[in-house]
């Protein structure tokens, strides 16, 4: 993030482990946000244990969640 001089930083993902990463990666004292799409594992309770897992965003597939960080940047 330092080299890009990037602000904001966000770990688009489709597994729990994904989830998990994002949480984890914490070196400047800025917490990366996570964005779990669901076209990963075939369970049909995975939005629910995102959320439970304190996903900041949750996309029905990648396009979705780059679509939404898209509007929100405009």
């Amino acid at each position: 993030m330092e080299r890009l001089g990037a602000v904001r930083s966000i770990y688009i993902g489709d597994t729990p482990d994904d989830l998990l990463t994002a949480r984890r990666y914490d070196p400047s004292g800025e917490k990366m946000l996570a964005c779990s799409v669901l076209t990963g594992l075939a369970d049909p309770d995975l939005a629910k244990r995102f959320a439970g897992m304190g996903s900041d965003m949750i996309a029905d597939n990648v396009n979705a969640a780059l679509a939404a960080i898209r509007a929100d940047s405009a």
